[in-house]
This record gives C-alpha cells, structure tokens and sequence, in this order.
C-alpha cells in the first residue's frame, strides 16, 4: 500500500512473514492482471482472423472449406466457362 498512494499506507512489514505475504499478495496480483489482458489480447486477435465468406471470390481465396459443384448444375458450367 505504500508504494500505491502518495501519503504512504503505513510502515512496510519488517518481520520475514509480513514481508512474505506481501511479496505473495503483489505477485498473486501480477498474474492476475496478466492473465486477463493476455485473454483480452487473444479474443480480440481471434475475432478479427475469423473473416466470413461473402462472395465466390472469398470461398476461391481460402482453404478452410473444401467445396465443389453439383454435376450438371449451373454453378458447373459457371466454373467451367470462368476457370
């Protein structure tokens, strides 16, 4: 609490107990703190690279979804006039 305000919390503990569980408190802390802006991190970058697919353009780019036309179909000669 000393370091944190500019009037001090008291006097640091001087005993090795005080000052264990302090040192426990602060890194108990740290890893919580770390732990959350890693995750926040992570779910900000995993939703921007999960893109949809909106046009034939965008299922041609990617490899995820394997797909393929209908024998016969329209999209059939589509795919084969354009390719």
């Amino acid at each position: 609490m000393t370091s944190l305000t500019p009037q001090g919390g008291g006097e640091a503990p001087k005993n090795f107990s005080g000052r264990l569980v302090a040192a426990t408190w602060w890194l108990f802390g740290f890893i919580i703190i770390a732990s959350y802006t890693a995750n926040l991190a992570a779910f900000l970058t995993v939703s921007r690279l999960d893109t949809p697919i909106e046009s034939l353009d965008d299922l041609a780019k990617q490899y995820k979804i394997q797909y393929a036309p209908l024998q016969g179909s329209w999209v059939q000669n589509l795919f084969q006039e354009n390719g």
